[in-house]
């Protein structure tokens, strides 16, 4: 069931919202809680940090992810805290003040990361029902439209969410990756969950490309698997790549005429420069190198690229048939010393008169 990204509105109901995340909207859509606005086109995915958010974990099975590395850094934090304390009281001998001061910090340090985990874990579990896991799945909402991308960051069901704005211009590509398995209720079926990922350039106060960044989130990219483990690879990779196929069709779909033209161009012009390179490679190979075979190779790969119709190559007398006929008759192509371009006239003049 979808969502408004912006108050997590149920949108299920409304005309022309799909009844999968990542699908395509097929009109309009205006949410009637905020006003949220999401055009025809648009595409909405929501995810989270926590795999096991999306998945039938029970509580226990976070639980015990969580506790070894907890459990030391709170044994850490108490007994080095307590050192610190009796120490800054004079019950045993200090070991000097700062240090004594710095033991003790611990404390507060260590309630923080108990407080800390114990967050992360009913965020991420069942512990406050199937509601709650379910507004953890959610926490992050992916707002692609033609041609831009915007992501929301919820940190409450209340809050208003946070937002960044990519352009589709932007975008480099957009990856999916299985999900690490989790512990899931015991008769339960584990959920088709993938890592997703775009990455995307960032750009400076001149308005150039800079670095490129990514944002990721683990989505549920619809369906159940057969079993814990068999097909899960295949199965999550093939559901997640649907989900990123859709999301680059629906952010180039925003190019108009001018652009499509444009880059048509481009892409031409770029083809017809590697088919020269092709060309004159193989025009070395036989004038220079003496290789007819190596040439032909070249000079058919000059054909297969660009729109040029190379006259010079395919043409009658052309590079082709100079170089089946050296191969044919075994001749060296080579061009002679009278016959390069700015050979010397005295050279010219000798090789006229022996012919």
């Amino acid at each position: 069931m979808l969502h408004c990204p912006a108050c997590d509105y149920e949108l299920g109901t409304l005309p022309g919202v799909p009844p999968d995340a990542g699908a395509a909207f097929a009109e309009d859509v205006r949410c009637p809680e905020c006003g949220h606005g999401m055009p025809r086109g648009t595409r909405l995915l929501h995810g989270t940090q926590w795999v096991a958010a999306l998945q039938p974990a029970t509580p226990w099975a976070r639980l015990s992810a969580m506790l070894a590395p907890v459990g030391f850094a709170i044994y850490i934090g108490l007994k080095n805290g307590i050192e610190g304390v009796v120490g800054l009281l004079g019950v045993v001998k200090s070991r000097g003040l700062w240090i004594d001061l710095l033991l003790a910090l611990m404390l507060p340090v260590m309630a923080y990361v108990a407080w800390r985990s114990i967050r992360l874990w009913r965020s991420g579990s069942e512990a406050g029902g199937e509601a709650r896991r379910q507004l953890a799945g959610r926490e992050i909402t992916w707002q692609v439209t033609p041609g831009s991308f915007e992501i929301f960051r919820r940190a409450s069901h209340d809050g208003t969410p946070a937002t960044e704005l990519h352009q589709a211009a932007d975008l480099r590509r957009v990856t999916v990756h299985p999900a690490p398995s989790v512990r899931i209720r015991k008769g339960a079926v584990p959920r088709n969950v993938v890592l997703v990922e775009a990455f995307f350039w960032t750009r400076g106060t001149d308005g150039r490309r800079s670095d490129l960044r990514s944002v990721s989130m683990y989505a549920d990219a619809g369906g159940e698997l057969a079993g814990a483990r068999t097909g899960h690879r295949a199965a999550a990779i093939a559901a997640g790549q649907r989900l990123a196929e859709g999301i680059e069709a629906t952010l180039r779909g925003a190019e108009s005429d001018e652009q499509r033209e444009s880059a048509r161009r481009r892409l031409e012009e770029v083809a017809t420069a590697l088919g020269d390179a092709c060309q004159n490679l193989g025009v070395l190979c036989l004038t220079l190198e003496g290789d007819p075979r190596a040439a032909k190779e070249w000079l058919l790969r000059s054909l297969e690229t660009g729109v040029d119709p190379r006259e010079e190559v395919r043409g009658k007398g052309g590079f082709l048939e100079r170089c089946q006929a050296a191969i044919d008759s075994g001749i060296d192509p080579r061009l002679r010393p009278e016959q390069r371009w700015a050979a010397p006239a005295a050279l010219r003049a000798t090789a006229k008169q022996q012919s």
